[in-house]
């Protein structure tokens, strides 16, 4: 084994390593030594991950040793000795690849738990002696046959085959009649025996990645409540899987680029099948890279029915049917996976299926857009594709511009296209957010007029990557006869795979013009393949549908919508949500129920938003006061008939939702709009950036999307209060420290300088990191970011990534070249230069005391009238999300559908940690006290959650009974706003809750 280090893990989680459940601690020898010790008292050995060669002959003479934990190491024999350990009731040898095991683990008489794995090759026939095996686990091993062995293990109850080369399974499962959870997925089945339906107390069955194509009567009233099917051959869900009423989970998940699994299910690289998943967030993802022959085998065969008989299933709750094309069921209905898990409802899409099978028809609608730069001939092209005519004095587009263009698909089916012409100015870029959808197909449109059209195609297909990621993309080389150019096209479907053809255009040669009819059949193919194109739709969904198209008003409240659903025979609340996100995705009716801002307004006419904020962007008025807007400017600035004053407070939240604008913390009816900050950068701002002491971090992008630093302006706008700002930068102060931020357009630069008290600098630098971290999270390409070391003055800089896999791994230093020189660069310094200390989760020994393995989640309850002061303690509690802490939830976070209440509901319900934040406006509102508050004092007294009252502005918080009794933040309980600083107020704030998470 190594002699310089060893890689000793626990159970316990640790952010790097979370999908593999372990946490990792790099040990000396004598640490091993005193593991080694410690395991002669506690029966516990664990040296998984331990770059081990060869296993200690130490560990032979621990003879109480009960579990022992080899996993993921070099090990190439397990020595005869192991039998000398007949304690043993737990035996981890998986990820050892080639590993020979002896005869004499046969001897091994306790032993419960056996995982082995990766081309193991021999299986001794002595293993069929463990008469106490309860699991055993021999997946990725080749395995062509199951050993006649196996079949003695009487007792056993987990059994994991999965990823080996059985074709067919011998026909003697009545002798195992104890097992409740049978891995087989990633095999080569193609049928299973009779004796299947001898397991009589099967729960978990997973038997994705075969070639079945149904399974055996005798399967019928099995108590499975887990089954995965998906992979397979089946044409229709098999008739036995409705006779299942244990069934919880049913997947049927298809889709080859990504595989979901349950947390308590099998990882394929762990042994713990547990039948039992208790919620839909159970669900993780993980990438499947099939290789070249399974790919082939599985030709992704779509479902084509499901059975009646699921919805008489008592107790089926997660349904995953993704991947099947052929059922014809919309992704809104199915339901989104995200990293939280499945959001969406076993009853809802077998009601939605059922409903549309008897009275549905397709929709045949969908989505064009059309992006590029002001100029490049946009909307001359629309015209020539929809209205067949062409002007050459065409005026430039404000906003965006919908046409409905009716088109004859391929198979003779009509379908209505809605195209999305959207302007090219710079300033708007950043509201394309808004619009820009998946299951759409677009348009980009370039012109060889300004030389750049390989720099703009860059810098648009990143953009489309970003917010409509897997949409396919026709690219239009358009004036080509005005302006020739070319593009490396073979360059550009290499690095962005959703592009399906470049076509050559000129709007303004001959009657027709060039190339328009190879860009109209191009648009055709590509709609007739949107695999939601010819999704069903319920009668009643039409119905809504063409009865809003019909409606003159530009918007109209929610309720109003559902009265008008419940009109038309769509009573459920439920229902009505998903048509209203899927009318929101075709463009046809737009609506931000997502946000408590705008949960009441259904925005009916698409043009209505758009022309109402670009008129604010567009307005002289409103950048000659440098994007402050105060209520009277928009009655200067909007049309009093679309536009009564009543909405404008809408539209400001719409732009507060997508972060172009925020309200000034002492005058909330002032704002804003950092897109019409002005370009120039003040001349004073760079004094400090070459000090050699300021700390220096950096964000590089494949292409800076425009609006990314006025998104972050107006995400950190409470830390630059006061500071100067420009649309490429801003200056922060907090707790004494003030940084730098600004872009670099021409590099794809993000700067981040921190000057002031070095104690506070990594502090402030972590609010920066968690904001942008926070943008990030919606772009679909990799941001890199950048550490500087100086080395005899100069400056190298170095991937942060890079550095962190290198502290991973145990190294003192990474070698980097610059200017013909190779420097030795010292792990540890720099990212303790960047980075907060995390909570250390790893044990070193077993008497270590474990923290919070997961974070604390805390749940922000306050008045709306606080909103500042709750933005104020989120930006304080940045530091301690960034250490992987605590996970904040206030009702800004509702999800897109969310009933508000219910989110609210789900979520106090969840929280560790319950914060309220206490003014007069709280306690006087009466569901911040008695439902919230009351809620979070209940949970308190059952020992379900702690509660911690932030005072946040002077009032009789004494008064109220609830709260007298708990110890008040800040100190005594005096109101943050009493405070001279309150950077020191919140501070305090902070740390309290930190201290409270601590001790849970």
């Amino acid at each position: 084994m190594t002699k310089d280090r060893v890689v000793v893990v626990d159970d316990s989680d640790e952010d790097e390593d979370e999908d593999f459940g372990y946490g990792v601690e790099i040990l000396s020898p004598e640490d091993l030594q005193q593991a080694i010790a410690a395991a002669a008292e506690t029966g516990i050995l664990n040296l998984a991950f331990a770059s081990m060669q060869e296993i200690p002959d130490a560990v032979f003479e621990l003879e109480q040793l009960r579990e022992l934990r080899l996993s993921s190491n070099a090990i190439a024999v397990v020595p005869r000795e192991i039998g000398r350990l007949k304690n043993l009731t737990v035996l981890e040898l998986w990820d050892n690849e080639g590993c020979v095991l002896p005869f004499e683990i046969g001897e091994l008489e306790k032993l419960e738990v056996l995982s082995i794995g990766s081309a193991c090759p021999m299986l001794p026939p002595s293993i069929g002696k463990l008469k106490e095996l309860r699991r055993l686990s021999i997946g990725d091993n080749g395995l062509r046959y199951v050993p006649s062995w196996l079949f003695r293990l009487e007792k056993l109850e987990a059994l994991q085959l999965w990823s080996n080369e059985l074709r067919t399974l011998p026909d003697k499962w009545d002798r195992l009649p104890h097992l409740k959870v049978v891995n087989l997925s990633k095999n080569k089945l193609v049928e299973l025996p009779p004796s299947f339906g001898a397991l009589r107390e099967l729960e978990g069955l997973a038997l994705d990645h075969n070639r079945l194509e149904d399974l055996p009567s005798s399967m019928a009233n099995l108590p499975i409540t887990n089954v995965r099917l998906g992979f397979n051959r089946f044409v229709s869900v098999p008739d036995v899987v409705g006779s299942w009423s244990s069934l919880r989970v049913l997947n049927f998940f298809n889709i080859k680029s990504l595989d979901v699994y349950f947390q308590n299910e099998v990882d394929d690289d762990r042994d713990d099948l547990d039948p039992a998943v208790s919620s839909a967030s159970h669900i993780r993802c993980y990438s499947n890279d099939e290789d070249e022959d399974d790919a082939q085998a599985l030709d992704l065969v779509s479902l084509e029915s499901l059975l009646p008989a699921l919805e008489g299933l008592p107790n089926l709750e997660i349904l995953l049917l993704q991947g099947h094309p052929s059922l014809q069921l919309p992704v809104e209905v199915l339901g989104p996976i995200t990293d939280e898990g499945w959001v969406g409802s076993a009853k809802s899409i077998l009601d939605y299926y059922f409903r549309t099978r008897e009275s549905g028809r397709p929709l045949n609608e969908a989505k064009l857009i059309l992006l590029g730069w002001g100029g490049v001939g946009k909307t001359s092209l629309v015209n020539r594709l929809v209205h067949g005519h062409f002007k050459p004095d065409e005026p430039r587009t404000e906003g965006i511009q919908v046409t409905s263009w009716n088109v004859t698909l391929p198979d003779q089916y009509s379908a209505r296209l809605n195209v999305w012409d959207f302007g090219g100015q710079e300033i708007m870029h950043a509201t394309h957010q808004f619009f820009l959808t998946s299951r759409s197909l677009y348009v980009l449109v370039l012109s060889g007029r300004s030389g750049s059209a390989d720099a703009d195609a860059e810098y648009w297909l990143r953009l489309m990557e970003s917010f409509a990621s897997g949409s396919p993309v026709i690219v239009a080389l358009n004036q080509i006869s005005k302006d020739p150019f070319e593009l490396d096209e073979v360059g550009l479907r290499q690095r962005f795979p959703d592009i399906r053809a470049f076509v050559r255009t000129d709007c303004a040669v001959g009657d027709e013009g060039l190339g328009i009819e190879n860009l109209k059949a191009q648009i055709v193919q590509e709609t007739s393949a949107l695999p939601d194109l010819r999704v069903k739709f319920p009668a009643a969904w039409f119905e809504i549908k063409n009865r809003l198209s019909a409606m003159r008003e530009n918007y109209l409240s929610f309720e109003t919508f559902r009265g008008l659903c419940r009109q038309h025979g769509e009573g459920s609340r439920a229902e009505q949500e998903k048509l209203a996100e899927y009318l929101h995705l075709l463009g046809i009716a737009l609506n931000y129920r997502d946000d408590p801002r705008l949960r009441d307004t259904h925005v009916l006419n698409p043009h209505w938003v758009t022309e109402g904020i670009y008129a604010i962007l567009n307005s002289p008025h409103a950048a000659q006061k440098k994007g402050e807007i105060e209520p009277e400017d928009l009655d200067r600035i909007l049309d009093s008939g679309p536009y009564p004053p009543e909405r404008h407070a809408f539209l400001l939240d719409l732009m507060r939702k997508f972060e172009l604008c925020f309200p000034y913390h002492d005058h909330p009816d002032r704002f804003l709009v950092a897109e019409l900050l002005p370009k120039q950068q003040p001349v004073d701002v760079e004094r400090y950036v070459d000090a050699l002491e300021v700390l220096q971090f950096q964000y590089r992008y494949p292409a800076l999307p425009e609006g990314l630093m006025p998104r972050f302006i107006v995400r950190s706008h409470a830390l630059s209060a006061g500071q100067p700002r420009w649309r490429g930068g801003c200056v922060l102060m907090w707790e004494g420290n003030r940084a730098l931020v600004k872009a670099e357009p021409t590099e794809k630069v993000i700067h981040i300088t921190v000057d002031g008290p070095p104690s506070g600098r990594r502090r402030l630098l972590a609010v920066i990191r968690s904001d942008f971290e926070h943008i990030h999270q919606s772009f679909k390409f990799k941001v890199d970011a950048y550490v500087p070391y100086r080395p005899r003055r100069r400056q190298l800089m170095v991937n942060y990534d890079k550095l962190v896999a290198a502290e991973r791994a145990g190294m003192v230093a990474v070698q980097e070249f610059m200017d013909g020189e190779f420097y030795n660069v010292p792990v540890a310094e720099l990212l303790h230069g960047v980075d907060l200390a995390k909570p250390n989760r790893g044990v070193a020994s077993t008497n270590s005391a474990k923290l919070r393995s997961k974070s604390a989640r805390l749940f922000l309850s306050y008045s709306h009238k606080d909103e500042a002061h709750k933005d104020a303690l989120e930006n304080h509690l940045k530091v301690l999300r960034r250490s992987g802490l605590i996970d904040v939830w206030s009702d800004r976070r509702i999800g897109a559908g969310d009933g508000w209440r219910g989110s609210i509901d789900r979520n106090l319900q969840d929280a560790d940690l319950v914060i309220l934040l206490v003014s007069s406006d709280f306690l006087a509102s009466d569901y911040c006290t008695d439902k919230e508050m009351g809620e979070a004092l209940r949970r308190r007294a059952a020992g379900e959650c702690d509660v911690i009252p932030v005072i946040v502005r002077d009032c009789n918080w004494l008064h109220e009974a609830g709260l007298k009794e708990l110890q008040a933040l800040p100190t005594d309980g005096k109101a943050v706003t009493r405070w001279d600083n309150v950077d020191t107020a919140w501070r305090i704030v902070s740390q309290g809750i930190e201290d409270a998470v601590r001790r849970k």
